[in-house]
C-alpha cells in the first residue's frame, strides 16, 4: 500500500461515503492483536451499529468488501426502535420499555 495522506476536516454532504481500509496498517501491535480482517471488520461493524442507533434518522450502511449485501442498512425514516430491531433483533426490541428523564 502507498503512503496514506494526512486526514483533514471536510463537510459530510448528502450521500457521503466513508471507506475504511487498512485501519491498523501503521500500528503493528494493534494489527498483531487482530486475528484477521474479519475481526477488524467486526470491530468497525460494532462502531457503525452504535452510531446507527445513536443517530436514528440518518441513513447508514456497512458493507464488507466483496459482499453484495450490507450487514447494517438503515433509512432516514427509521426510528430508534427500528434500528435497534435491525441491529439486535426483534426479541430484544420487544423487551424495551420507554422512559423519560427530566432534569
Amino acid at each position: 500500500a502507498g503512503e496514506a495522506a494526512a486526514p483533514k476536516p471536510c463537510a459530510g454532504t448528502k450521500g457521503t461515503q466513508i471507506v475504511v481500509e487498512d485501519l491498523f496498517y501503521n500500528v503493528p501491535m494493534r494489527r498483531a492483536a487482530m486475528r484477521g480482517a474479519g475481526e477488524e471488520y467486526n470491530r468497525v461493524l460494532d462502531v457503525v451499529q452504535a452510531y446507527a442507533i445513536d443517530n436514528a434518522g440518518v441513513a447508514m450502511s456497512c458493507q464488507k468488501t466483496g459482499e453484495t449485501a450490507s450487514e447494517v442498512h438503515t433509512q432516514r425514516d427509521h426510528s430508534t426502535i427500528d434500528v435497534i430491531r435491525m441491529v439486535h433483533g426483534s426479541a430484544l426490541a420487544r423487551e424495551l420499555l420507554p422512559f423519560e428523564a427530566k432534569s
